[in-house]
């Protein structure tokens, strides 16, 4: 289909060489009127643009950004050949190929190309190389390829080439398609539309608005950057209200418009971002915009810089607009070489000659003695620097152009060096197209801006730098005012200076607001969080408890780490952390009765040591009631360690400590029962020789072991909790520390034994304590035993569950 839409030459066809040029042009026409526009100008090697130069229907009229493109291919050419480490192995030939910026022609152009790298193709007479040979002389196929000037003519054209492994660069598509593997011989100078939607959304936060519209064109350069950015917004405060796809040139264009406004003008949002190119679709949005007045804030993509100043009667539209351009360099040297070419080659250039006819109505024939004016038929004349003031502005892209070529003409000289062998011209008949893309991938240099040109794996380029750009009106004229750039190549991307921001006509009171708003709903503030809304707004809502929000927007409210809250719902301070002291109720109750149990256990100790000798113990030795009195001593001890700060530690500590004592007052209280006597004189005769006092303290240190084993293991099993309990209210906040005992099965464990043991005293001293005695022991172990069976009873429970 496409070679059936190309070209079948019937009305003109030439080829031209003056003596003094070295540029063959072709100007061919098909049976549908339109042109094709070609020229070549020989060399050992040649580097092919597919480019636009023409922007009529018919592809004939050469606009002005076309005849740039043309002079910055020729003076990037023109710098590599007048080169001597190039030109001593050979001069790089041009062939500019005007695509129109149309896909048909795009690809039948690139086919053409095809069957002359391909063996055995077939030579079609709409090629231009298999026309008579007389008329088409040495037109050889390039080297390398630089094009086109959109993405989506590059897409198809970078895949084909990719296949036979052309180098193909484009300073101009800037699709993230074209960063994919499968276009494995593709280059571009021009960053990709990643960074310019990251730049974007930098500019949407830096100005506050969250509630936003999107356009783009329905192709692929708008439908990609507008699903990067919705991707990029999804999980973000910016809400998009409105997205809407125009499709470019088509019958429904004009209607797809005017839905998209007439939806825009019931909508509350101010900002409208356009991914779309100006002519053909952008002014047409604007347009309609216009004739209903209708108060926006344009954000427009790098394609609307500087295209944009030339659109008429929009100045209410067009003024206040914001644009991410591609980095406009000055070229002074350019525009020298445009200078010093229009004034000795006007007659070769087929380019200026068909620009000059169709804007000014005037093919230029000589030049004035001065060589400030040409003159042409009918007599006409153009003035030079005229032209030149035009032509001075260049476009947004022609360092990228001037930078792809040089890359090629580089990339050329390396392939050379490293395959011919003398220093002198060249014979190698053909460059292998690999190879040289993989010198293309590596090479680098630094250009006149000092800007280190590179590519990274996937062919882009590793320098992004966008610049700024605010369309304003100047002594009625729009010009597009630099207030600012953003590079991801350092840690503060966007640099803006405000100040010289101009905003839209419509925006009347910039002293009360700094700049337009645009949002659902007021911003949520710190301490408060959005909640989304089915019409992509929001509502705030508070952040309750320990929860807290320190950003405008957020998403959600974050929870304080332990040990901090929150009083404003915004910071998170440290909780003061309590435990139980001599200062509290509770304390104070237990240091006294502890205090006051340690002077009565030592008054009673002494009051024991001073009468000794009256002491009677019939069924234990004297020195077992020492050991009783140690232990009391201990008892009212452990009180102390209630009232210290808590920690793992001391957990353990107090845990097993009680334990132990429990199994000491236990174990004592059974050794003094008759049974155990009786047991001992009857069993134990020889044991020990009898003594009575050492078997029954081995018998206490046997039970004290097997009671330290069991809370060995559950410490090492279940362990000891340290609680952080948060105690808060509307007026404090505080986090309780306290040791916290769990009724695990280690622990059952460890209360069972003594459990055990203090119920069989229990049960031997109930039956002893009627022995007709005054002071007879059995009546004093049954009630110790029976008064320690309540407290434990009564005081474990409630020691598992409050301690």
């Amino acid at each position: 289909m496409i070679i059936q839409t190309f070209w079948f030459f019937i009305t003109t066809a030439y080829g031209r060489t003056d003596n003094q040029c070295q540029q063959k042009n072709y100007v061919l026409t098909n049976q549908q009127g339109s042109v094709r526009l070609t020229s070549i100008q020989k060399g050992n090697y040649t580097i092919q643009g597919i480019l636009k130069f023409s922007d009529d229907d018919l592809c004939s009229r050469v606009s002005l950004y076309g005849l740039i493109n043309a002079y910055a291919f020729q003076y990037a050419i023109d710098l590599a050949n007048n080169d001597e480490s190039l030109t001593q192995w050979a001069n790089i030939g041009i062939r500019l190929d005007d695509n129109c910026n149309n896909l048909p022609l795009t690809m039948a152009l690139a086919i053409e190309y095809v069957s002359m790298v391909r063996p055995n193709s077939v030579c079609r007479p709409e090629f231009l190389h298999c026309m008579n040979q007389t008329f088409t002389e040495n037109v050889e196929p390039a080297s390398a390829i630089v094009g086109t000037d959109r993405s989506t003519t590059t897409i198809p054209l970078s895949g084909l080439m990719s296949l036979y492994q052309i180098p193909t660069i484009s300073h101009a598509a800037s699709s993230p398609v074209l960063s994919k593997s499968i276009y494995r011989s593709f280059f571009r100078t021009i960053p990709s539309d990643v960074h310019q939607v990251s730049a974007m959304l930098d500019l949407i936060k830096y100005f506050g608005w969250t509630y936003i519209i999107v356009i783009g064109s329905d192709d692929d350069y708008g439908r990609l950057a507008v699903a990067d950015f919705q991707n990029r917004t999804a999980k973000s405060s910016i809400c998009i209200e409105y997205t809407s796809y125009i499709p470019v040139n088509s019958a429904d264009t004009n209607s797809s418009v005017l839905n998209a406004i007439d939806k825009i003008k019931t909508l509350k949002s101010t900002v409208i971002i356009l991914f779309c190119y100006v002519y053909n679709l952008g002014e047409k949005v604007l347009n309609k915009a216009q004739e209903i007045g209708l108060n926006r804030v344009w954000l427009t993509s790098d394609a609307w810089f500087p295209s944009a100043e030339n659109l008429k009667n929009l100045n209410n539209q067009l003024t206040g607009i914001i644009t991410v351009s591609i980095r406009n360099r000055n070229m002074p040297k350019l525009i020298n070489f445009i200078k010093n070419n229009i004034r000795t080659k006007f007659l070769c250039n087929m380019w200026l000659k068909n620009y000059l006819n169709n804007t000014f109505n005037c093919e230029p024939t000589n030049i004035s003695n001065d060589n400030e004016t040409l003159f042409g038929k009918n007599n006409c004349s153009v003035e030079i620097n005229n032209l030149l003031r035009n032509l001075s502005a260049l476009g947004e892209k022609t360092s990228n152009l001037v930078d792809a070529v040089t890359i090629l003409t580089r990339a050329i000289l390396k392939f050379l060096q490293m395959n011919c062998v003398q220093k002198k011209k060249c014979f190698i008949q053909k460059i292998d197209p690999i190879i040289l893309t993989n010198i293309v991938r590596n090479i680098s240099f630094w250009n006149d801006e000092h800007e280190l040109i590179q590519f990274d794996q996937s062919g882009d380029s590793t320098f992004t730098f966008y610049s700024i750009e605010n369309l304003q009106l100047i002594n009625n004229t729009l010009k597009f005012v630099t207030i600012g750039n953003w590079s991801k190549n350092r840690i503060n991307s966007l640099i803006l200076n405000y100040e010289q921001i101009r905003w839209p006509k419509w925006f009347e009171d910039p002293k009360i607001k700094q700049h337009p708003s645009s949002q659902c709903f007021k911003n949520c503030e710190n301490g408060q969080y959005t909640i989304r809304t089915p019409n992509c707004c929001w509502t705030c809502e508070n952040c309750t408890g320990k929860n807290y929000s320190n950003t405008t927007m957020a998403e959600k409210c974050s929870t304080c780490s332990i040990g901090y809250h929150t009083v404003d719902h915004i910071t998170c301070i440290k909780t003061p952390v309590k435990w139980l002291t001599f200062r509290d109720a509770e304390g104070s109750a237990i240091l006294f009765t502890s205090c006051f149990g340690l002077l009565l256990t030592l008054v009673a100790c002494s009051f024991l040591f001073k009468f000794r000798e009256l002491i009677v113990t019939d069924e234990s030795s004297p020195h077992i009631v020492s050991l009783s009195c140690i232990m009391c001593l201990t008892s009212f001890c452990f009180g102390f360690i209630q009232i210290v700060e808590p920690s793992t530690s001391l957990c353990h500590v107090r845990n097993g400590m009680f334990f132990l004592l429990f199994m000491g007052f236990s174990s004592v209280l059974i050794i003094k029962t008759k049974y155990f006597k009786k047991y001992h004189e009857t069993n134990a005769k020889y044991f020990l020789k009898g003594r009575l006092f050492i078997t029954q303290l081995i018998i206490v240190l046997f039970l004290l072991i097997v009671e330290l084993c069991t809370i060995t293991a559950w410490v090492s099993i279940d362990g000891d909790r340290l609680s952080l309990d948060n105690k808060e209210n509307q007026s404090f906040y505080l986090i309780e520390k306290r040791c916290v005992m769990e009724l695990t099965a280690g622990r059952l464990v460890s209360i069972f034994i003594p459990f055990i043991l203090i119920i069989a005293a229990t049960f031997c001293t109930l039956r002893e304590r009627n022995k007709e005695h005054t002071f007879y022991e059995p009546k004093f172990l049954s009630f110790g035993s029976i008064a320690l069976c309540i407290v434990v009873v009564a005081f474990l429970p409630t020691y598992v569950y409050r301690v």
